[in-house]
């Protein structure tokens, strides 16, 4: 399984839980920055490495979608 595929199937499960506008956040954040940078990845090679090269250049230009993004990934990878 992908990060890609993992993170679909995270926030599928999480979507009943989620106010419409927190998901519609999380897909985003999904779509803009972890999918193009780690999704073709498989979940069981994600390295800190990859997340820090990830956010790296989100924190430079905008630190808090930064802190969104790893949020996201440190909950869906719980």
């Amino acid at each position: 399984m992908t990060v890609e595929e993992w993170m679909t199937a995270y926030l599928a499960l999480r979507a009943p839980d989620l106010a419409p506008r927190t998901l519609e956040q999380y897909q985003d954040l999904t779509t803009r920055y972890i999918v193009p940078a780690v999704g073709s990845l498989p979940l069981a090679e994600l390295r800190p490495l990859a997340v820090a090269q990830l956010l790296a250049p989100i924190s430079a230009q905008h630190p808090r979608t930064a802190q969104l993004v790893h949020r996201l990934l440190a909950c869906a990878l719980k």
